[in-house]
């Protein structure tokens, strides 16, 4: 089932309803400045439920090839003339995530070792294939 534009666009008295309406729906609980909203978002509610979870760090590469390429890449495109300051290479923080068999969605997270996480998570692989997923950004 399609649904079709409106025969006629709203009249200026629904528009002010509506933006009264989404008014009252945003000040329910009053105001609240956007650092304690902003702070709510990266506490970290830990680890519970349906999953393995093995966090892991790789290590920085210890030669620098990479911030050379790309430092090449940026000069012969700008033709020399983009300045800029070369962020460090970090070392890359990761978790390996996967299904837990028979758990309920309020047990808490295993008090096993990383290292036993990802063997209790592999064990549980229904399938080889695996989904990279990448997410971050620049930290300085």
């Amino acid at each position: 089932m399609t649904s079709s534009p409106p025969e006629t666009s709203p009249s200026r008295e629904e528009i002010a309803r509506g933006v009264q309406q989404l008014r009252r729906g945003l000040s329910k609980g009053g105001w609240t400045p956007i650092t304690p909203r902003q702070f709510t978002g990266l506490q970290d509610p830990g680890i519970k439920g349906a999953a393995w979870v093995s966090r892991v760090t790789y290590d920085r590469p210890s030669e620098d090839d990479m911030a050379r390429v790309l430092q090449k890449a940026i000069c012969e495109l700008s033709g020399d003339t983009e300045v800029f300051t070369m962020p460090r290479i970090a070392s890359i923080e990761a978790q390996w995530i996967g299904w837990r068999e028979n758990t309920a969605s309020d047990t808490p997270g295993s008090s096993y070792t990383e290292q036993e996480n990802f063997s209790r998570l592999c064990e549980g692989a229904k399938s080889d294939k695996v989904i990279f997923y990448c997410y971050g950004g620049t930290f300085m």
